[in-house]
């Protein structure tokens, strides 16, 4: 990190190598500082002084976000979501349809109490 009270400017290298660094990161300028090396405020400092610079950031920071969203579309996020997250975005087949489910619990109910019912028949003759 640079010294406190120390004036930091980057040279053209340092701001070539950080618009390439944003076009594979994007533009989080905490991440950006540590990179280079700087602190946030001086970061912030370069970033208010050198408008070019800042745009140059900018626009690397749109090509990022232009890259994830191809890179997104081509994996299909919603089959992604699917396969994760069946019950809030799939089409689950396999769910437990709870009417079902409790028609099968009464029956077995229903099956226990006529078994008991014959066996307790059964043990009395």
């Amino acid at each position: 990190m640079a010294v406190p009270g120390i004036l930091v400017n980057l040279s053209d290298e340092q701001k070539e190598l950080a618009v390439e660094y944003v076009k594979v990161t994007g533009l989080f300028k905490n991440r950006l500082a540590r990179f280079l090396k700087l602190s946030r405020p001086t970061l912030d400092r370069i970033l208010s002084e050198d408008n070019i610079f800042f745009t140059q950031l900018e626009a690397a920071d749109a090509e990022f976000c232009k890259d994830l969203i191809i890179e997104a579309k081509r994996k299909n996020p919603l089959a992604i979501l699917k396969s994760r997250y069946p019950d809030e975005f799939g089409e689950n087949t396999s769910a437990i349809d709870p009417e079902t489910e409790l028609k099968r619990f009464f029956q077995l109910l229903v099956d226990n109490r006529k078994k008991e019912g014959l066996d307790t028949l059964q043990s009395a003759t």
